[in-house]
C-alpha cells in the first residue's frame, strides 16, 4: 500500500533552502507516516544523498527527477501538503499550481510569495527551523486549518491566468511605445 506523501517540486540550490525540508521531515517525525516526494530538478546529488542517509530518511524520500504535466498534476491532487521552503523567488508557479489542484501549500514568508499567494499557504519564517517545524505539523495535522487553506487557495488562484498576463504584457508595450 502507498503511503501518503508530501510533495516538493523543483530545483534544490541552496537558496530553495532544500536542506531546511530534510530536516524538517526528519525534525517532526512525519518520515515515520509519510513519504517525501521530490519531482523534477535532476536527480539527487550525492551530497543530497548523502544528507538524507545521515537524517535517516531515506526510505522515505522518493525521487523522480522528470515528470510529465500529467504526473505532476496527479502528484499535486494527491498530496497531502506541497511545500515551498525558498529563501528567495521570484514569482512562484509552483504554489499556485499546487493550490489550483486542491492541495495546501506550507511556504517561505517572503515577499514574492505572500504577493502572489496572499494568505492562502501556511506561512512559516524562512531561516528558523523551529517555525518551519511547527507549521509543518500544523498543515498536516490541523485540518480545519487545511480546509480553510484549501478553499482560500482555490480563491486566489482564479486570480490567475495566461490569458490575463498575455492581456496586461501586451497592455504594458503598447503603453511603453
Amino acid at each position: 500500500m502507498r503511503r501518503e506523501y508530501i510533495l516538493y517540486v523543483g530545483m534544490r540550490e541552496a537558496f530553495k533552502n532544500f536542506d531546511g525540508l530534510l530536516q524538517a521531515f526528519h525534525d517532526t517525525g512525519l518520515d515515520g507516516s509519510f513519504d517525501l516526494l521530490l519531482l523534477g530538478g535532476k536527480p539527487l546529488t550525492a551530497s543530497e544523498k548523502k544528507r538524507i542517509a545521515s537524517l535517516g530518511i531515506t526510505d522515505s524520500v522518493i525521487s523522480l527527477p522528470a515528470v510529465s504535466d500529467e504526473l505532476l498534476a496527479e502528484a499535486y491532487a494527491g498530496a497531502k501538503l506541497f511545500v515551498y521552503p525558498s529563501f528567495n523567488e521570484g514569482f512562484g508557479f509552483p504554489p499556485l499550481e499546487a493550490m489550483s489542484l486542491g492541495c495546501p501549500v506550507l511556504a517561505s514568508r517572503i515577499p514574492a510569495i505572500m504577493e502572489v499567494c496572499h494568505d492562502a499557504p501556511f506561512y512559516f519564517e524562512p531561516g528558523e527551523q523551529s517555525s518551519f517545524n511547527r507549521e509543518f505539523l500544523r498543515a498536516i495535522n490541523d485540518e480545519t486549518a487545511r480546509q480553510q487553506s484549501i478553499e482560500r487557495g482555490r480563491e486566489v488562484q482564479k486570480q490567475y491566468s495566461w490569458e490575463k498576463c498575455g492581456r496586461q504584457t501586451l497592455a504594458l508595450y503598447r503603453q511603453c511605445q
